[in-house]
């Protein structure tokens, strides 16, 4: 072990980025693991039409670059330096040897990438089902790094500029001054330059009663009297949006157990149970409508009473501690999940047959 990491410093060199410097570039081989000591960097990139997306803000700490090296791929985006910072290269053929001979490293580089897994696909998701209030709130609540209190407020200062953050949720820098001014209306933030308090208890209310798939924040203007007829259009799902919530269904139950799991292996553990809890409040708010949905469909109304039945199976699973009576528990838990998803299948396909 101390070999190996003696490897490991040998290859490392401490490289200094001013603002604006590129780290490496699209095309380029992947040769280095990187860790950003100090500063900001952007990974990035560019559309045929020349506009720039922003897909990872990477702050101190954090590490870049693993799934290039070891999926032996040339880099499909780019990372510049976006204010000076300082960067830790290091070979990565010394890498990969001391894997081969420390676990724990290891586990950290599986962490690593498991949590870009799920930080994509929270992006991918949040880009076709969130409003924008949502996906800005979402972004906020990460960056203050810890679990939301029930009262008081969380002090957040904005370390990256509005323009990168806007490119990073997927918005305009007008259309990001827009959601905060509707958060701030709604109670759930204050706004003072990049100084952005959380207020926790109005933040706690609204992610107690949002329907997941709706916007949350009526947007002000003159057309009130045609938003208030979408609105009450919207109170009863069409047969697409059913199938469609149905669907998704099935996906959130795989999407609880995953994080159960994750929790129960001490990956990632907070942001495990932020999005356990997220998705549980997803489903249940989804059954519910499904039923209204369902109601005089006796076939369907039936099998959703199956699904409620394992869906209550699947709290009582997923309420165990993560730790308790460790394998046991987790084959509850994925088991119970599985016969989730195919009662909510079978549900989907009855769905599918009434709408052709």
């Amino acid at each position: 072990m101390i070999s190996a990491l003696g490897d490991i410093s040998r290859s490392a060199r401490r490289v200094e980025f001013p603002k604006g410097q590129t780290i490496f570039r699209v095309g380029e081989p992947a040769r280095e693991l990187f860790f950003l000591l100090s500063g900001q960097a952007k990974r990035a990139t560019f559309s045929v039409g020349g506009n720039e997306k922003v897909l990872e803000l990477l702050m101190p700490g954090q590490s870049f670059g693993e799934a290039e090296l070891f999926g032996a791929r040339p880099y499909a985006s780019f990372v510049v330096a976006v204010e000076p910072t300082v960067v830790l290269c290091v070979g990565g053929d010394s890498v990969r040897r001391t894997l081969e001979t420390a676990p724990q490293l290891s586990m950290r580089i599986i962490g690593a990438l498991a949590k870009r897994a799920i930080d994509i696909e929270s992006a991918v998701a949040a880009s076709h089902f969130r409003t924008g209030c949502q996906r800005l709130l979402d972004y906020l609540l990460a960056q203050v790094g810890s679990a939301l209190e029930p009262n008081g407020q969380m002090k957040l200062t904005l370390t990256a500029s509005k323009q990168l953050i806007a490119s990073r949720i997927g918005m305009t820098s007008e259309t990001l001054s827009r959601v905060l001014r509707e958060l701030a209306d709604a109670g759930m933030i204050v706004v003072d330059g990049r100084n952005i308090p959380l207020q926790n208890t109005r933040i706690a209310s609204h992610m107690a009663t949002a329907a997941p798939e709706q916007p949350v924040f009526p947007r002000k203007n003159r057309h009130s009297d045609h938003a208030a007829l979408a609105a009450r259009r919207a109170a009863v799902p069409n047969p697409c949006t059913v199938i469609n919530m149905s669907g998704r269904q099935r996906m959130l139950s795989q999407r609880m157990a995953k994080f159960y799991l994750f929790q129960q292996c001490d990956i990632h553990v907070t942001r495990s149970r932020v999005g356990l809890a997220e998705a549980a409040r997803e489903s249940t708010s989804a059954l519910a409508e499904l039923a209204v949905a369902a109601k005089e469909i006796p076939r369907i109304e039936a099998q959703l009473d199956l699904v409620s039945q394992h869906w209550d199976l699947l709290k009582s699973a997923l309420a165990a501690p993560s730790h308790a009576d460790g394998k046991r528990q987790a084959s509850l838990v994925s088991t119970t999940s599985e016969r989730l998803l195919r009662q909510m299948d079978a549900a989907v396909g009855l769905y599918e047959a009434l709408a052709s």
